[in-house]
């Protein structure tokens, strides 16, 4: 079973307006989401990032190369064989 989910539109979300400016795509385009698979622990409070958190914050501030290390990128700049499926 697969944990992707699509991002988003600008228009419905400020979280994810800030994510696709960060990663230069459109506020309508198409952006698939892939989650770390693990589990959390009973107990265990959820992360939340909301629209002005530093750390979301600073994904405007971020090179394109230091993006991509943390797996930010337009789908179809992924080579063929790292998409799933």
């Amino acid at each position: 079973m697969s944990d992707d989910k699509v991002l988003k539109k600008s228009s419905e979300s400020a979280t994810a307006s800030e994510i696709r400016t960060a990663l230069g795509v459109g506020p309508n385009d198409h952006v698939v989401v892939t989650t770390p698979q693990f589990t959390r622990r009973p107990g265990d409070p959820a992360p939340v990032a909301y629209p002005g958190h530093p750390v979301l914050a600073r994904l405007h501030e971020l090179p394109i190369g230091e993006l991509l290390e943390l797996g930010l990128r337009r789908w179809t700049e992924v080579p063929p064989q790292l998409r799933p499926g």
